[in-house]
């Protein structure tokens, strides 16, 4: 039987074998110190997760900000966003057939999709809808209305010059009052 569930909890359970000692351990065998005792009976479901199995999707292609100077926290350099540039072009449909099968296979029925301002509005009130970039995200939310998966539409990243001027002028004028 090589059923999509059955294929994924052979990957789940020996990924978590990968983990342990490598090799499992036999009923009634005592595990060794340290290491952990996993049994399944696909018969008996106990939980059920509500927001089921997702993934983190964003529709950035353009450069992100970098920074030479380290994070007065954290001592490291900005490498720009760990969600850049993650996508085909939109027109790119053999690519996009495959993340479809792929992400069918997963089964991801919710999915936190991720936005930037300036894709939209690269200036102050001059919006545009069909850049690359909104082209991927419509690309991102055609499969998910077509799997019937949830979204979470979360701006990302609004750190870009014109926003951040913006910004700084209405913090200006809330202090000078």
């Amino acid at each position: 039987m090589n059923s999509p569930s059955l294929i994924k909890l052979s990957l789940l359970v020996g990924s978590l074998a990968a983990l342990g000692t490598g090799r499992p351990i036999a009923r009634g065998e005592e595990a060794p110190h340290g290491d952990v005792r996993l049994r399944l009976d696909l018969g008996n479901v106990t939980n059920t997760m509500r927001g089921g199995i997702g993934a983190s999707w964003h529709a950035i292609e353009k450069p992100l900000p970098y920074s030479e100077q380290p994070d007065p926290v954290f001592q490291i350099k900005s490498h720009g966003g760990s969600g850049w540039g993650a996508y085909p072009p939109a027109g790119d449909q053999a690519a996009w057939d495959q993340i479809d099968r792929h992400a069918r296979w997963l089964g991801l029925d919710f999915n936190r999709v991720e936005i930037e301002q300036r894709i939209y509005e690269p200036e102050p009130g001059r919006f545009t809808w069909d850049s690359p970039e909104m082209l991927i995200l419509y690309k991102i939310l055609d499969w998910c209305e077509r799997n019937r998966a949830d979204v979470f539409l979360q701006p990302y990243n609004e750190d870009f010059d014109w926003l951040a001027k913006g910004m700084m002028v209405q913090a200006d004028r809330n202090t000078a009052t």
